[in-house]
């Protein structure tokens, strides 16, 4: 799902306010992209992130995290309601505020349905519609009050510090997977060509050659030894046949 969404956006709290007010965008939004390596770098302690994700939907939690203005934009199916389910829980967890607003109950339920599944559901207070009561409003409170308080024994930049080391050891695989020969080709390339065109390997052709010593040149040299060389095992088959037709 990456690059399924666009953001835009900038860091001012009076296009906020006003846009909120006049219920349209007020101001111009910058882009507020980020580079595909910096997400990557991101530790697990700077967000909270209950819901897994791709990197443009990280890019729009990292950019609520600073308080940034954007618009967040993608087809239906790319994830933007466990996207803003992320954007929450990363606001709760920095003791924030969230005012969701939208224009159909259906997004609303979505988004709460998933707060729910998290262990946030007692946190999440519903204005609208049957919940609007001052009975349902005060019911919603009592049920938070009564959400236990529990201290938790891990250390969580411990656990962070844990997981971000772990994913620097994975980040070796994949690094090697797509890692670039001489040749001008990756294992990952090669992998992908073999499937996408249906090669079995033969080990009876497997050669001992230093894939590291292979390069454009070798390749090159190689394409053009292959051309008469299928020529011979043409003119043998065509031998073979006049041999076994006699």
């Amino acid at each position: 799902m990456a690059g399924h969404f666009e953001i835009f956006g900038r860091n001012s709290e009076v296009i906020n306010c006003k846009s909120l007010i006049d219920g349209r965008l007020t101001g111009t939004l910058e882009s507020v992209e980020n580079d595909a390596q910096s997400l990557e770098n991101i530790s697990a302690s700077e967000l909270v992130l209950p819901i897994s994700t791709d990197n443009s939907q990280l890019n729009a939690v990292k950019n609520a995290n600073l308080n940034k203005s954007f618009i967040l934009h993608g087809p239906p199916g790319t994830g933007k309601s466990q996207t803003i389910t992320n954007i929450i829980a990363d606001a709760l967890a920095n003791d924030k505020k969230v005012l969701f607003v939208a224009a159909k109950k259906a997004a609303l339920d979505v988004v709460h349905h998933r707060l729910e599944n998290i262990g946030l559901g007692a946190f999440c207070l519903e204005l609208h519609s049957n919940k609007s009561k001052k009975s349902d409003v005060l019911k919603q409170f009592e049920r938070t009050l009564e959400v236990p308080k529990y201290k938790i024994n891990a250390d969580y930049h411990e656990e962070a510090k844990r997981l971000d080391e772990r994913r620097k050891e994975l980040g070796k695989y994949v690094n090697e997977l797509h890692k670039k020969f001489p040749i001008g080709w990756s294992l990952f390339d090669t992998i992908a060509f073999l499937e996408t065109n249906h090669v079995k390997p033969d080990e009876r052709f497997y050669i001992n050659f230093p894939l590291e010593s292979a390069d454009v040149f070798n390749w090159n040299q190689w394409k053009d030894w292959l051309i008469p060389f299928a020529s011979i095992v043409q003119k043998s088959d065509n031998l073979r046949f006049m041999l076994y037709d006699r």
